[in-house]
């Protein structure tokens, strides 16, 4: 059994930086902050969100999270803490008890596999397809997330998923787009979808290296590695694609307009997926201003729960989804 000290903190009430660090020297096993405001109409840029403000040094009201050891009396180590740190003593503090747990068997659970459009079927290594899933015109993936975003679990990549599933037919190689761009890869979900329903080169892209190891394992065991070039976003070399995917959030979708609307190929397609459907409109505007014409094909794909796949289909579509 562990302690888990809860905290809700206004802007400039600390230096949570500081904070996070005192609270680590003095015996915390781990220290979380987080934006309370979350997915709320005043939630703001994530830090270190491609294009956010530089000025922000905090969220309006973040919420701390501690976890203690189960040695530790929390009221008596806060008191401890607040006595050392004199700016902390004020804080108000909740606490409550975390029960032991078989993490990993808690961590695998949360990844039960998923069937998309009765076609697709996807899954974590631990997991066994079904035989029916084995052969076309259905297919199989095993993804293991590790660190990096992307199980098909969340709306957008499930979007993504049945939006690449519309414009390939299983066993048709040649049915959809060849050269396709991953951009914000995570765990390779949707490179590794393009390349195993026929494109193929796949460029994978991503800021962030365990993605990029997470793609390149997670391509290794579905066979498709020879077909997945990875790559990191500083060494990308640029090119032009029949196909641009980018399933990540609406602030760097905005930034990144110019080099996404540089790499469609001419009759390509683009799919832009991690906003919600309150953010379209900021987001075609920044694409207008890049290429207007390019802005005015720019449709909603699919939709679910109020999130967008959002873009236009390649000039020679084949069966797109409903």
């Amino acid at each position: 059994m562990t302690w888990e000290l809860v905290f809700d903190i206004h802007e400039g009430q600390v230096d949570l930086e500081g904070l996070t660090d005192a609270l680590l020297e003095h015996g915390a096993l781990s220290v979380s902050v987080e934006d309370l405001m979350a997915g709320e109409a005043g939630e703001l840029p994530r830090f270190g969100e491609p294009g956010s403000p530089t000025d922000i040094q905090s969220w309006p009201i973040s919420r701390l999270r501690v976890l203690l050891g189960r040695q530790c009396d929390p009221r008596d180590w806060w008191r401890r803490v607040g006595a050392a740190q004199g700016s902390l003593a004020s804080l108000p503090m909740a606490h409550h008890r975390v029960e032991e747990a078989d993490w990993v068997a808690t961590s695998q659970a949360a990844f039960d596999p998923i069937v998309i459009e009765d076609r697709l079927w996807i899954g974590p290594h631990w997991h066994r397809p079904p035989a029916d899933f084995t052969v076309a015109p259905r297919l199989s993936l095993s993804i293991d997330p590790a660190m990096a975003f992307g199980t098909g679990g969340h709306p957008t990549t499930e979007l993504c998923l049945r939006a690449l599933l519309g414009l390939y037919r299983i066993g048709q190689p040649l049915a959809g787009p060849r050269r396709v761009l991953d951009l914000g890869c995570g765990s390779g979900i949707l490179a590794i979808a393009a390349a195993s329903l026929g494109a193929c080169e796949v460029t994978a892209i991503d800021i962030d290296p365990l993605a990029l190891e997470t793609t390149a394992h997670n391509a290794q065991i579905n066979g498709v590695g020879d077909r997945i070039r990875i790559q990191t976003a500083s060494t990308c070399q640029g090119g032009r694609f029949d196909l641009v995917m980018a399933n990540i959030l609406a602030q760097p979708l905005k930034v990144l307009a110019p080099s996404i609307l540089r790499a469609v190929d001419q009759g390509g397609g683009l799919m832009l997926s991690g906003l919600l459907a309150r953010q379209e409109q900021e987001v075609r505007a920044a694409y207008a201003e890049v290429d207007p014409v390019a802005a005015s094909k720019m449709i909603r794909l699919l939709e679910r729960d109020g999130w967008l796949c959002f873009g236009f289909w390649p000039e020679r579509p084949q069966t797109q989804p409903s």
